[in-house]
């Protein structure tokens, strides 16, 4: 597979996750239960904060002070927009940045880069007017330190700064090769960065992941794949830079490594957890495991009193489905190879599913649960999409003169961001398609 892509949104790990399921659930899953079968889909966790490190996070509060701006995206006045692209150092050693400018007119430009105030570089840059952004003039500053900078670009001959875009020069996180594994470090003066990582081999699919590594930290992941590829960014409120990218790592395989730890990816679950229905026998829980080789499974899930309700034993199956008998609180844990410790440890709601009534014009949205929700709806195209919130135990009419409605319900406040690897477990209020009535 290619390198992990960035986050996506949980709404679209929902659909992408349900299509999956509905596909290819596999039969025959050892499992036992007050009355079923057993799971698989994406959830998404909290992403970490991301605390600028000691070494530059008072530099950095004053440049993203002076310069309200963000860098992950180009930096824009009346006549000019720049971009910054830092690379990052190697302990005591300098980084080069890469910068660009771009002007509807041709003209020259000073460029001065600074450190807490005090000038580190400066030329100038002949920009060559163009209609596209895309064509931007480049050039590049080498020789920075680690640290926060700000770049400013200033009309020949004048001190005013007509634009300014804030730097920040990280050190490159480290990778280590273990037997079967990779430790990734990142140096204590960052701030926190977002590592990928995954497979150089795209005939690998599904070996690797993204996390946050907080400034100092070592995470340490298992992997199979002989050559893992990775690349970090480091992120402030304001600032985006590179920790390193395009990596590769030679992992040695032909050795036993120590038993399985929490979070090294010897195994990533997923689960949606299915609402509950007014007069069903449960609500649908759909289990699915993404490990590495060598790895068995035991699962089991517990409710609010601590009394295991479904439980399974994973085996060479990838997905399972079960039912829960009633709504509120759970716990689903995850067992490895005969361990008695929870490899995961998850805790989930089982809401009670949303009522929907469609009159020729109108829908009421109903929310039996104390949560509040958020609903999006559309038609089944996709197409005059609206989301809205829904308070705990309310309803709400909205117009709608659609033949078709599609919508699905979750709790406001999920995050937005999947930070792995990890257990990632959804909890749904309904995800329905319901027809115009036919008198209409």
């Amino acid at each position: 597979m290619p390198a992990p892509s960035r986050p996506r949104t949980a709404h679209a790990l929902r659909v992408a996750a349900t299509a999956l399921l509905s596909a290819s659930l596999i039969a025959g899953l050892a499992l036992s239960a007050s009355g079923s079968d057993n799971p698989l889909v994406p959830e998404t966790t909290t992403p970490e904060p991301h605390p600028v490190g000691p070494a530059v996070g008072e530099k950095l509060a004053r440049l993203e002070r002076a310069a309200p701006v963000t860098t992950a995206k180009p930096i824009t006045s009346k006549s000019f927009t720049g971009f910054a692209f830092p690379a990052c150092t190697t302990a005591g050693g300098s980084a080069t940045l890469l910068a660009a400018i771009h002007s509807s007119k041709s003209r020259t430009l000073r460029w001065v880069v600074s450190n807490d105030g005090a000038v580190s570089k400066t030329g100038l840059v002949k920009v060559k007017g163009r209609k596209s952004a895309a064509k931007a003039t480049e050039f590049s500053v080498s020789g920075l330190p680690a640290g926060a900078y700000r770049l400013d670009f200033r009309k020949s001959g004048s001190s005013k700064v007509s634009v300014r875009v804030p730097v920040l020069v990280l050190e490159c996180a480290r990778a280590t090769a273990t037997c079967r594994g990779v430790a990734f470090t990142n140096p204590a003066g960052n701030p926190a960065v977002q590592l990928d990582y995954g497979p150089a081999d795209e005939a690998d699919v599904g070996d690797g992941g993204f996390f946050t590594l907080g400034p100092g930290q070592t995470r340490a992941v298992r992997t199979d794949s002989p050559v893992v590829v990775w690349s970090a960014y480091g992120m402030s409120r304001r600032t985006q830079s590179s920790a390193g990218a395009a990596l590769s790592v030679t992992v040695p395989q032909d050795c036993t490594p120590a038993a399985p730890v929490p979070g090294d990816n010897s195994l990533v679950s997923y689960g949606l957890a299915g609402c509950l229905e007014k007069g069903t026998g449960g609500a649908r829980l759909e289990l699915g495991f993404d490990r590495l080789k060598d790895i068995a499974v035991r699962f089991e899930v517990r409710n609010a009193a601590d009394a295991v309700v479904l439980h399974g034993d994973a085996g060479a199956q990838v997905e399972a489905v079960g039912y829960l008998p009633a709504s509120g609180p759970y716990r689903y844990r995850t067992y490895l190879n005969g361990s008695a410790t929870a490899y995961e440890d998850v805790p989930f709601t089982v809401l009670d599913c949303v009522s929907v009534k469609r009159t020729c014009s109108t829908v009421t949205f109903s929310n039996p649960n104390p949560v509040r929700l958020v609903i999006d709806y559309a038609t089944r195209t996709g197409k005059h999409s609206r989301t809205m919130a829904l308070p705990g135990e309310a309803a709400k009419k909205v117009r709608w003169k659609y033949a078709n409605l599609s919508w699905s319900a979750y709790p406001a406040g999920a995050p937005d961001e999947v930070d792995g690897p990890g257990p990632h477990l959804v909890s749904a209020a309904g995800d329905l398609d319901q027809p115009r009535p036919t008198h209409c």
